[in-house]
Parts: structure tokens; C-alpha cells; sequence
């Protein structure tokens, strides 16, 4: 978790592919903690592998165009999670890294005032027609954060004031929030 200076917890799959997640007790007793997801409040009790496919298996894209070439190459099979993750979990969307157990963390804090852009209100509500038309989104938007799903989103940050910024172009930092279109 981005702001944390080690793992929250441990993911694992076991010899028959199935999954558990533990949260570390250091992280539990942490006053600054959150949960992961509202559906994985923090607790020592390992969480089981329906709850793991359902948070886990979200963090991934869903486009077998995006998948396919990954499968192919480590021989991974679309169901499993904890597979995918090995591969593409540094990059998950918001705050989030799976990574190998003792790898370096992935995502490093930004610093509000120098790499993130403030957007104003009526930037903010052309990018969230674009996405609700499943239009273009608006000149210099990018979304650098792969965002598993169907629906049109856009990752950002929620900056201390409540502002909602992105990160500046050319700067890879996390966003925390993002924008959905729901039909």
C-alpha cells in the first residue's frame, strides 16, 4: 500500500491454486492503516479464496487482448490470479502493488505540490462526459494507470485539500481515486 514503508499483508496461493491474504499484524496495529477494501477489513483471520478471487482478481484487466500475450509467454492460465499478479501487480491501479515477497516497492509517493496537476471543476466535468459519451477524453488528460473493468474510468489523485488532480505529464505516481461512467 502506497505510504506504507512495507507489505500490509501476504498473499498466497497454495499447491492446488488456492488463494489467501493475511494482513501483517504490524500493519493492523498501525493507527495511519486502512482497509484494502471495504469487502477485507482488517483482521488477523486469513481471508479465503472466493474473498481473494473477488478483490485480487479485480486489480487485473479484464481484456483478453491485454492477457493473451502474458499467458502465452508464462504459460498462465486465465484463472489464475496470483500468476497474473507476479507479472503485473507492481502496476495495479491506485495505491495498491502486489509484489513478490522481499521486491522493493513499486510505487513511490509523490509529492503533491511538485507532481501532481490540480484540475478544476469544469475540467473535471468534461472528462466525466467524455467518459460517460465514451468519447475522447479532453486535450493533455492521460491515464497512466492500468484500471481493471468494463466501464470507461480515469484514475486521479485526491489531493489533502480535496482537490482532484492527476499526475503531472512525464511523472509515473500513483492516483488514488478514479472517475467511473456508469450507463
Amino acid at each position: 500500500m502506497d505510504g506504507f514503508a512495507g507489505p500490509i499483508g501476504v498473499l498466497v496461493r497454495d499447491e492446488n491454486g488456492i488463494l489467501s491474504f493475511t494482513y501483517h499484524q504490524n500493519y493492523i496495529l498501525n493507527p495511519a492503516s486502512i482497509n484494502l477494501s471495504l469487502s477485507m477489513p482488517m483482521h488477523e483471520t486469513p481471508y479465503k479464496d472466493a474473498q481473494c478471487h473477488a478483490f485480487f482478481g479485480n486489480l487485473l484487466q479484464e481484456s483478453d487482448d491485454t492477457m493473451q500475450p502474458i499467458m502465452d509467454r508464462e504459460g498462465i492460465e486465465r484463472d489464475d490470479i496470483a500468476g497474473f499478479l507476479l507479472h503485473l501487480g507492481k502496476d495495479c491501479p491506485g495505491a495498491i502493488s502486489v509484489l513478490a515477497s522481499g521486491a522493493p516497492p513499486a510505487k513511490v509517493p509523490g509529492n503533491f505540490a511538485a507532481d501532481y496537476e490540480v484540475l478544476d471543476a469544469a475540467y473535471i466535468e468534461q472528462i466525466v462526459i467524455a467518459l460517460h459519451e465514451r468519447e475522447p477524453l479532453p486535450d493533455n488528460v492521460e491515464d497512466p494507470s492500468p484500471i481493471a473493468g468494463v466501464q470507461s474510468k480515469i484514475a486521479l489523485t485526491i489531493l489533502p485539500d480535496g482537490s482532484f488532480a492527476q499526475s503531472k505529464k512525464g511523472i509515473r505516481r500513483p492516483n488514488n481515486s478514479y472517475f467511473e461512467s456508469f450507463q
